[in-house]
């Protein structure tokens, strides 16, 4: 697993990351609140993942797949805005969440017992990214990215 972890952390993590939570975070947190913000990208982020449907992620899987990168996303967005706009910790969970789901958990399984486990795994993230809203009371920018976002 570790040479799979490295190479989405390299190749997919911090590429993506980069870009989702390096630039286009920043940028529409200074016109949105950071729940609009993540929510954007995860619309986005969700659009980005459209060639491996109907391949890596298929039928019954898509609603369950695009249910946890909404709540990914936002989740991710509390983890940038909470790590005063650190990207080391989001490659390091993009890929270790890939690795183990993709790479190891999901293979497992097939038919309905994917199916089910997708929505097994799914709840949990709705359930982090819902409490991560309302444990904040909201979702907001530390004043150190507040600083360097402002217009």
């Amino acid at each position: 697993m570790l040479p799979r972890f490295i190479f989405i952390f390299l190749f997919i993590g911090v590429g993506e990351e980069t870009g989702w939570r390096g630039f286009a975070l920043p940028e529409l947190q200074k016109r949105f609140s950071p729940l609009t913000a993540s929510l954007i990208i995860g619309v986005i982020w969700a659009a980005w993942h459209i060639p491996l449907m109907g391949v890596e992620f298929r039928g019954q899987i898509i609603p369950a797949l695009l249910l946890g990168v909404m709540s990914a996303s936002v989740l991710s967005a509390w983890l940038f805005n909470h790590s005063e706009g650190s990207l080391l910790p989001l490659p390091l969970f993009h890929a270790t969440v890939n690795t183990v789901g993709a790479g190891y958990v999901f293979p497992m399984f097939g038919g309905a017992d994917l199916t089910r486990l997708w929505w097994i795994y799914t709840v949990p993230w709705v359930v982090a990214a819902v409490l991560s809203v309302l444990l904040s009371r909201r979702m907001t920018v530390t004043p150190a990215l507040a600083a360097t976002s402002a217009p």
